[in-house]
């Protein structure tokens, strides 16, 4: 590359040996030209996640991830966008019957749901929806990764690497199985907006336009999730006290007002979780529940082409209980030459090494998390989950690694610009090496994450949930209802509550039945009491919560409501119809005992 000028004539300081220029003080990026390489940059990540998903983007609709999670999040899309012409009542959702505030239970997804409602009026189903999501947060996320990568650098290089790393590798497809771990660009925007503020408080320019979008970012991603809100605000955070000295007076305070302002926007989306935690004491996470979903930087998704059989048990061990956080050898090898180059070159690219290395610190601390006993006691976490409210219910700390991929991709591009350098014969081939060395790194990062999706569950509304939508009002019990007389039992009915809960999506009655990290003490209790249907006590107990309605899904064989497949046993119960082996039943009223 040949070397720039600063403003007014003066050559720029001079690079380390074999260490990547450092960009001159008046060679800004516009705001156009910007903006037009993101779009760029989130068209391509939108074509990598098609290719790496296929066959997902011709089978949105019949096709998920896994029979779980994706399930849920499809049905808290559609439950979002059901009550959307009554936002007072968006929360009280319709799972966990008689329980308020149900929705606050998990992620409520708010900035995904309500922007798809076009996708609804064109007749997306719940599923498609879901599953167009994913693939625009792996492209959003590779969007935010450049812009944090370009702004940061001002090299295209190493925006390229940030993107793939950020939204793709092992840990990205790992995430494709929860919507608010694949959507979270606001974690990169916020960063490049933090960079921005201080890009521009250095130069004594306005400050409105960084404030605003970091007020942006940080509030959209808290609607989606306050995981990845959480991660937003530290990464935000992180980048800040690295630029401190930049910031100055006016910038502090600048930035202080964005915290702020985001800060109100996140305790207004948190009110409904605060309620619940009052409302439910086992709600809040313990120590204990934390080392279990902390990050294990040795094991990946097993479903991986390459690192499953090596790093994650092979195929068969799906589901996998845990948060595999392997970042890929593409990245560990690239990172730390870039850290050492970074390093050396001084100026900007030493700023941006900084500011890497410490998101790389905190992602892993934050992902670490801590734990009762032994070495995890005395991590920082600690503090967060102790006295940072709200934050007790946040358990899968391994999530937190993705700001460390922020700071890690960052690394990995420079590291990709300094073997480009070196590489090169000549000034003039540098740039047609570079290309070569990003594509293949990107290549790479993308490879080492792929994991088919030609062998994933298929998903439909089953017929008897079709059913109920022309029958008369009434809530719905989905049997087998959640069994809690050993661990096994409790794990495999409360998973599969995701297929019911989805069920609900054809008629939106109420039911008790749920899915969640968390079930309260109703839900529990009442499926104790459902065990002995059809006795007049369970029938009793049914319509003291308006079930007027079960469904009784064919998977019963065998458990305590395997007697309700037969229609004969199921009596006083009526059957209404059945369909491909599940049996929808009414409940007499109970003057007809």
């Amino acid at each position: 590359m040949t070397d720039q000028r600063e403003a007014g004539g003066r050559a720029a300081p001079t690079a380390a040996p074999g260490a990547p220029p450092t960009p001159a003080a008046g060679d800004r990026l516009t705001t156009a030209g910007l903006a037009n390489e993101t779009a760029i940059a989130l068209g391509l990540g939108l074509l990598a996640a098609i290719v790496l998903t296929w066959p997902l983007a011709v089978r949105l609709g019949d096709i998920a991830h896994d029979p779980f999670d994706p399930l849920f999040q499809a049905w808290t899309i559609d439950w979002v966008q059901h009550a959307f012409p009554s936002p007072s009542e968006t929360f009280d959702a319709n799972i966990f019957t008689p329980e308020p505030n149900s929705l606050a239970y998990s992620d409520s997804l708010l900035g995904v749901a309500i922007p798809f409602l076009p996708l609804r009026w064109i007749g997306f189903s719940p599923i498609a929806q879901l599953n167009a999501a994913i693939l625009l947060g792996f492209a959003t996320s590779a969007a935010s990764g450049y812009l944090f990568g370009r702004v940061v650098t001002r090299s295209v290089v190493v925006g390229a690497v940030t993107a793939a790393a950020f939204a793709f590798g092992p840990f990205g497809t790992l995430s494709s199985g929860a919507l608010h771990a694949t959507a979270h660009a606001g974690v990169g925007v916020a960063a490049a907006a933090a960079w921005w503020l201080a890009d521009r408080a250095r130069r004594d320019a306005s400050l409105l336009a960084p404030a605003a979008l970091l007020v942006a970012a940080i509030v959209w991603q808290a609607s989606v999730s306050f995981y990845p809100g959480a991660y937003t605000v530290a990464a935000a955070l992180v980048v800040l006290a690295v630029q401190w000295r930049a910031l100055g007076r006016r910038g502090l305070v600048w930035a202080g007002g964005a915290l702020a302002v985001s800060l109100v926007g996140i305790l207004v989306l948190a009110i409904p979780y605060f309620e619940v935690q009052a409302d439910q004491p086992t709600f809040e996470r313990d120590l204990a529940d934390l080392p279990a979903l902390s990050a294990d930087f040795g094991a990946t998704d097993p479903r991986l082409l390459l690192w499953g059989p090596l790093l994650g048990d092979g195929p068969d061990s799906w589901p996998v209980y845990g948060e595999p956080a392997f970042p890929g050898i593409v990245l560990l090898v690239l990172a730390p030459i870039g850290l050492v180059a970074g390093w050396r070159a001084g100026g900007d690219r030493r700023r941006a090494t900084q500011v890497a290395s410490a998101l790389v610190v905190v992602g892993a601390f934050l992902g670490i998390g801590t734990g009762p006993t032994g070495w995890r006691r005395f991590m920082p976490y600690r503090l967060l989950f102790e006295f940072v409210p709200g934050w007790s219910a946040l358990r899968a700390t391994g999530r937190a690694w993705v700001v460390g991929l922020l700071g890690v991709g960052i690394l990995a591009g420079l590291g990709v610009a300094v073997l480009a350098r070196w590489l090169a014969r000549r000034e003039s081939k540098v740039t047609r090496v570079a290309c070569i060395l990003t594509t293949i790194a990107v290549l790479g990062i993308l490879f080492e994450g792929f994991a088919p999706w030609t062998d994933r569950p298929t998903v439909e509304v089953s017929g008897v949930d079709e059913a109920l939508a022309d029958l008369p009002p009434g809530g719905v019990l989905y049997v087998p209802a959640l069994q809690t007389d050993n661990g096994t039992a409790e794990a495999l009915t409360g998973l599969r509550q995701a297929d019911n809960v989805y069920g609900t999506t054809a008629h939106h009655r109420e039911t008790p039945n749920g899915y969640s990290g968390f079930f309260p003490p109703s839900w529990i209790e009442l499926s104790d009491e459902v065990e002995s249907l059809p006795s007049a006590s369970a029938l009793d107990a049914l319509r003291d919560v308006d079930v007027r309605y079960i469904v009784v899904r064919d998977w019963a064989e065998g458990g305590p409501w395997g007697a309700l497949l037969d229609p004969e046993t199921a009596k006083p119960l009526r059957l209404v119809t059945e369909d491909d082996g599940d049996l929808l039943y009414e409940i007499p009223p109970a003057d007809d005992r």
